[in-house]
């Protein structure tokens, strides 16, 4: 019964190839971007985990507006740091 189905598939796959082909590009492009993005997303959930205080890290970000826009940098200046280490303890 087995053998029969994949007979077909096979036979059927020859017949259309242009269609086969796209399915199975498609397919293959779905599955890899998937994973990608799985891979991703396991990574962000798992940043600094090993500390034994990892629910307390935070990450500090600057605001800074220029004119009618808003950037928001991941780096802050050095003096940032005493600031919030003495108003947070």
């Amino acid at each position: 019964m087995l053998k029969n189905y994949i007979k077909t598939a096979i036979r059927n796959l020859y017949r259309n190839k242009t269609y086969s082909f796209i399915n199975i590009f498609g397919l293959a492009l779905g599955l890899a971007t998937g994973f990608i993005m799985l891979l991703f997303v396991n990574n962000e959930y798992n940043m600094n985990l090993y500390h034994k205080n990892a629910d307390r890290i935070y990450e500090l970000m600057a605001r800074i507006e220029f004119g009618q826009e808003d950037a928001v940098w991941e780096q802050v200046q050095a003096p940032v740091a005493n600031v919030a280490r003495e108003s947070i303890t």
